[in-house]
């Protein structure tokens, strides 16, 4: 059976410091939670097909497809840690100890 995960999407390329590749998403910076849930736009593309599967951003490089060249954990698992002030949430990652902030505003 065919691997639909990356169907339609193109594998990204490093960029600045982010040269080591993502083992989450094998590069391609995301991958495809259902296939064909909406309804084709326009002419059959590539990109435009892409539009149709309903995505994932990984959240190992935030779809960049690389990580930092000094990175050492292999795919972060982050947890919710606490709330730091209306939007702004601490996650650390369950496997390597980093922590980082995620703002779920607007």
């Amino acid at each position: 059976m065919e691997n639909l995960d990356f169907l339609d999407w193109e594998k990204k390329s490093p960029w600045f410091s982010y040269t080591k590749e993502c083992k989450m998403c094998q590069c391609y910076g995301g991958w495809n939670l259902a296939i064909n849930e909406y309804r084709l736009k326009g002419d059959d593309t590539r990109e435009n097909r892409l539009n149709r599967h309903f995505k994932a951003v990984c959240p190992n490089c935030y779809g960049r497809g690389y990580v930092d060249q000094n990175e050492k954990c292999d795919g972060h698992v982050w947890q919710w840690v606490r709330n730091a002030g209306r939007c702004l949430d601490i996650y650390k990652c369950d496997k390597c100890g980093k922590q980082t902030e995620m703002d779920s505003g607007d």
